[in-house]
């Protein structure tokens, strides 16, 4: 049976494969079955890591964990406490694999984002304002994954987000 748990801890200051999944609705069920899903204080956030994952069984391509990731760092912005962080709304369009290595793999990711308020939302890097809509689209993010193994279940960290490679 897949365990899967989440612990989120938000930090926002801070061989290949050619793998690619367009649009947010791919299938990610099998991966998320028995999820649940922490957010953590500020005081309690891990410095070295922007999402957090332990996996007991990992039964899923590397292309659906990567989206099913990104989907759950998003999903946590809806809940941040800061207005130049928070969103209200999102759209994966484009995930793909980028790098895969034995401790991890890196990915990038087009998507697009509803800031939760117009005026106190941060753009940085990169993507195309629409101010008619109040949408950001066709950001673009890097994603370096780190993977470490412990006796019963294995750690899946972002531990970088940005837009260069």
């Amino acid at each position: 049976m897949k365990k899967i748990l989440f612990i989120l801890t938000l930090l926002f200051l801070g061989a290949c494969s050619n793998e690619t999944a367009q649009d947010s609705s791919l299938n990610t069920e099998e991966a998320q079955n028995g999820q649940t899903s922490e957010i953590h204080d500020d005081d309690e956030k891990n410095k070295d890591s922007i999402l957090e994952l332990k996996v007991e069984d990992f039964n899923t391509s590397t292309i659906n964990f990567a989206m099913m990731m990104f989907r759950e760092y998003l999903e946590s912005l809806k809940q941040s406490a800061s207005l130049s962080k928070k969103i209200k709304d999102y759209h994966i369009n484009n995930i793909e694999v980028i790098e895969q290595r034995a401790d991890g793999f890196k990915f990038s990711v087009n998507f697009d984002l509803k800031p939760f308020d117009w005026d106190q939302y941060i753009v940085a890097g990169n993507g195309v304002m629409d101010e008619e809509s109040k949408w950001i689209k066709r950001k673009i993010l890097f994603v370096d994954v780190e993977k470490e193994h412990l006796d019963d279940a294995v750690i899946y960290r972002i531990v970088s987000l940005g837009t260069g490679p």
